[in-house]
C-alpha cells in the first residue's frame, strides 16, 4: 500500500519540478498533451482516493479492535473485583466464626 504513497509523491514532485509541463517534446501535439495531462491528474487523484480508503478502513479496524479490547479488559476487571469481594467476604466470615469460638472457650 505504501507504493501508492511513494508513486503519488514522485508523480506530484515530477509535475511540480517540471513546472506542470511534463512533456516538452515538440512532436507531441496539443490534443495528446491534454490527454496525457488529464490521465496523469486522474491517476494521481485515483491514487489519493485509494490511499484514503485504505487508511480509513485500517483506522476503523484498529478503532474497533481497541474498543473491543477495552471492553474485554473492563469485563475482566469487573470479574476480578467480584471474585475478590466474594473471597474477602468468605474469608472474613470464617475468621470471625473462629474468633467467636475462641472467645467462647
Amino acid at each position: 500500500m505504501y507504493i501508492f504513497g511513494f508513486a503519488t509523491f514522485f508523480l506530484w514532485l515530477t509535475v511540480y519540478l517540471s513546472g506542470f509541463q511534463l512533456f516538452n517534446l515538440e512532436q507531441v501535439d496539443e490534443s495528446s498533451k491534454k490527454i496525457i495531462y488529464e490521465n496523469t491528474i486522474f491517476l494521481l487523484f485515483l491514487a489519493i482516493v485509494i490511499q484514503l480508503v485504505y487508511f480509513t478502513k485500517n483506522n476503523i479496524f484498529l478503532y474497533n479492535l481497541n474498543v473491543q479490547t477495552k471492553k474485554e479488559a473492563e469485563e475482566e476487571a469487573e470479574k476480578r473485583t467480584v471474585f475478590l469481594n466474594t473471597m474477602s467476604h468468605e474469608i472474613r466470615t470464617t475468621l470471625n466464626a473462629i474468633n467467636g469460638l475462641f472467645l467462647i472457650f
